[in-house]
């Protein structure tokens, strides 16, 4: 994608979120470039707002000492987030870290989604109730290991036409380990929970307009590096985040139609899933071969390498149905990505060697008959209102048995490629 000119802002805030790993040096980062290299920004960790979640609850009787909410005196309690968010906008209106307790508390999933819709607002009510004169930054920091929270950001962005960068810090995984055991015992987070969040970590960015990607090392010269960081933020940021066009009702159940209705998407949505599956439930090892990042790497280069065969069949349905033939562009770019990753892997496999795997596992998949097969139920019908829905019907069951087919194709060509 082509970079966008530098355009003013409408908002003068520019929302900039420093996402990775834990122990990567994300708060160290952060602080860094809040308090010494841009003036008038506003730093939100959101351990910090987690933490103050736990202690409100504890005051006000709806946490006990044993850690568990009681769930009836949380209901109807809207004042006490209200008041949550008056106090974290107060602190940091002034440019001051939020006030937390180095007490740890035990890990509750519910508080810890509370922490993130609250982080939401209180950036959304930064930039609603304010108009500055000058560019605002405001930095938030979190692991955002699921790229669907970082967007979230980025449609405030576009929703207020403000600028947005999204920073993404990357350290080698045994110098983040390392880093974890030398943090005081209330900050440390321990190796299974950084290597599952190494799994589960989607490194695709939000917006490539608006991303940078620092490497971190504990060799890094950090004061220097993040210096430079931080004028990269100031120039990415400045580009205005567009705003996306606000659709009609009809126009939204149109676009929900079309998804569902995109092999693309399907396949995609299936892929993400069986992802998931596999890091959680395989007998073979991911880990120590690439991880989370390497197998995501895999799963891009089969969902394109799928997409190119879902063609075939792109004349026996209806246009929308298909995306527009990209046939293999943008294999350089993941041939890239496979060699950094998986190039120094004892036992590695040449790239066009995984193509080919990949190509075999597709190949076993006849999708003409399964279209072939699935027209053969149905019979003409007498009105054009029942020919469009067998048609319709007939499409989806199409798109439900390739995406399936598929999936296990996937499945089955990643037990072979890990394979010692």
């Amino acid at each position: 994608m082509d970079s966008q000119p530098l355009q003013p802002l409408v908002n003068k805030y520019i929302i900039t979120i420093i996402c990775g790993l834990p122990a990567s040096g994300k708060s160290t980062i952060s602080s860094l470039i809040s308090q010494n290299f841009i003036k008038k920004c506003i730093y939100i960790d959101i351990d910090q707002i987690e933490k103050q979640i736990h202690e409100v609850f504890i005051q006000n009787g709806i946490m006990g000492e044993d850690s568990i909410i009681n769930q009836s005196l949380l209901e109807n309690q809207d004042h006490i987030f209200t008041n949550l968010l008056n106090n974290i906008i107060s602190q940091l209106e002034c440019h001051k870290k939020l006030k937390i307790s180095q007490e740890l508390r035990k890990f509750d999933p519910q508080i810890w989604k509370f922490s993130r819709n609250l982080s939401l607002k209180v950036v959304e009510t930064f930039i609603k109730k304010s108009k500055q004169s000058t560019s605002q930054f405001i930095i938030v920091e979190d692991v955002f290991n699921l790229r669907s929270m970082r967007k979230n950001y980025l449609h405030i962005a576009q929703s207020y036409q403000t600028g947005f960068c999204e920073v993404l810090i990357k350290m080698p995984i045994e110098e983040i380990l390392l880093n974890d055991s030398l943090r005081e015992d209330f900050k440390k987070v321990g190796e299974s929970v950084i290597l599952k969040s190494q799994e589960q970590f989607d490194y695709e960015p939000t917006h490539k307009d608006h991303f940078l990607l620092f490497e971190n090392s504990n060799k890094t010269k950090l004061e220097e590096s993040v210096q430079r960081l931080a004028l990269q933020i100031q120039e990415v940021g400045s580009k205005i985040a567009q705003q996306i066009k606000e659709l009609s009702e009809e126009e939204y159940q149109l676009l929900l139609q079309q998804h569902k209705e995109s092999i693309a998407d399907q396949l995609n949505l299936k892929l993400n899933e069986t992802v998931g599956h596999i890091i959680k439930n395989s007998n073979y090892d991911i880990k120590s071969n690439g991880g989370g990042e390497g197998l995501s790497i895999l799963k891009k280069l089969f969902f394109k390498i799928a997409k190119f065969y879902f063609q075939q069949v792109q004349n026996t349905l209806k246009q929308n149905i298909m995306e527009s033939s990209e046939e293999l562009s943008g294999l350089d770019e993941l041939l890239k990505k496979y060699q950094q990753k998986f190039k120094a892997k004892k036992n590695s496999k040449e790239f066009s060697e995984v193509v080919q795997m990949i190509d075999k596992q597709l190949k076993g998949i006849d999708f003409q008959a399964i279209r072939q097969e699935q027209g053969q139920q149905y019979s003409e019908l007498e009105t054009q209102t029942e020919n469009h829905k067998q048609i319709d019907l007939q499409k989806q069951q199409f798109i439900q048995q390739a995406v399936q087919k598929s999936s296990s194709a996937f499945e089955e060509f990643v037990k072979e490629f890990y394979k010692n």
